[in-house]
C-alpha cells in the first residue's frame, strides 16, 4: 500500500500503519512479563526458604512435646502428617493471601480485575500448595525421626 502511494502522489505522502506500533507494543509487554515474572520467582523462592525455615524451627521447639507425643501412643505417621498439613496449609493460605494482593495491585493500576482469569488463580494457588508441601517433607520427616526418649530429656 505504501508503495502505491508513493508511486501516485510521490514524496508528498506519508503513510503509517498500526502493526509496527503493535509489534512495539507486544515486545514491551513481553519484556515486561519476563520483569514481573522474574520477581515473581524470586519472591516465591524467598517464600518457600521461610517455610523451610519455619518448619525446622517448629521441629525443634516442639522437640519435647513430640516426645511426649510419641510417649503416649502417637505414631511416626501422625508426627509427620502434622507437620506436613501444617506446612501445605501454610502454603495454601499464603497463595491466597498473595492472590488476593495480586488482585489489589491489578485493580489499583489497571482498574480491570477481570483481567485475571480463572486457570492462573488454580495455578498459582495450586503451586504455592505443592511447593509448601514439598518444602514441608523434610522437616516433617526430621521431626518423625525423633527418638522419644532424647525428646524428653531436651529443656526446651
Amino acid at each position: 500500500m505504501k508503495e502505491e502511494a508513493y508511486l501516485f502522489w510521490g514524496d508528498q505522502v506519508r503513510v503509517e500503519g498500526n502493526a509496527e506500533q503493535y509489534r512495539e507494543h507486544q515486545a514491551t509487554w513481553i519484556r515486561t512479563r519476563l520483569v514481573i515474572s522474574t520477581f515473581a520467582s524470586v519472591a516465591l523462592l524467598i517464600a518457600l526458604i521461610s517455610i523451610l525455615n519455619l518448619m525446622l524451627s517448629r521441629v525443634l521447639k516442639r522437640t519435647s512435646s513430640m516426645g511426649l507425643s510419641m510417649a503416649l501412643g502417637a505414631s511416626r505417621k501422625m508426627i509427620f502428617l502434622q507437620f506436613l498439613v501444617e506446612a501445605s496449609s501454610l502454603g495454601f493460605f499464603g497463595a491466597f493471601l498473595g492472590l488476593g494482593i495480586s488482585m489489589a495491585f491489578i485493580s489499583l493500576f489497571e482498574m480491570a480485575v477481570l483481567s485475571v482469569l480463572g486457570i492462573q488463580v488454580v495455578l498459582g494457588v495450586l503451586i504455592g500448595f505443592l511447593m509448601s508441601f514439598f518444602f514441608g517433607v523434610y522437616p516433617a520427616y526430621l521431626g518423625s525421626r525423633i527418638n522419644p526418649v532424647d525428646a524428653l530429656r531436651t529443656d526446651s
